[in-house]
């Protein structure tokens, strides 16, 4: 392998490396790259999630909440399960009726 001469555009010489000796590092360097941003769209991900949960929590509170106590007996929940049902509403789309108090 053999280092050639080139001048860059400011006019200082410049070596040129061969093009294999550049290719792992900058295959391990790409790959650090994607990584990073693999990362970043993770948390990106897992918030954006969060944040639906949190506001369709808020919804479904203030839904149940504006009710009088005989529909939410009429349909299964006490006025102090309102926020755990709504949050479990919210996360997994149902109501785990065996988390929820029965009477």
């Amino acid at each position: 392998m053999s280092h050639k001469q080139n001048l860059t555009m400011d006019g200082h010489s410049m070596k040129s490396v061969p093009f294999g000796s550049l290719t792992a590092p900058m295959l391990v360097a790409g790959e650090a790259v994607y990584s990073a941003f693999e990362a970043v769209a993770r948390i990106a991900k897992r918030t954006a999630t969060h944040i639906k949960v949190v506001l369709r929590t808020r919804s479904m509170v203030r839904t149940l909440s504006d009710l009088d106590d005989r529909t939410l007996a009429d349909i299964g929940i006490k006025r102090s399960e309102i926020y755990f049902v709504a949050r479990q509403v919210a996360e997994n789309g149902s109501v785990d009726h065996r988390t929820v108090s029965q009477g």
